[in-house]
């Protein structure tokens, strides 16, 4: 999301909140920062139910930032 604000033109840019928008990216990320690092530390103690678990928490992260950067951080 934040590659395609880059790249798009004026207009486009004007239809989002930057801010906002810069916000919801970095919440998303660092909450994907921290199950990795979760994960390493424990890696040793954890199953491997745990890695499935992961990927799923991500996937759903990442499908929030994308729903919540088109909606709550538009103008």
């Amino acid at each position: 999301m934040i590659a395609g604000y880059n790249t798009a033109s004026q207009e486009e840019k004007v239809k989002y909140n930057e801010k906002k928008l810069c916000r919801v990216m970095g919440i998303g990320m660092t909450i994907i920062t921290h199950l990795i690092l979760i994960a390493k530390l424990v890696e040793k103690v954890l199953s491997s139910n745990f890695t499935v678990v992961m990927i799923i928490i991500i996937i759903i992260d990442v499908t929030a930032i994308e729903i919540a950067s088109n909606t709550i951080c538009r103008n």
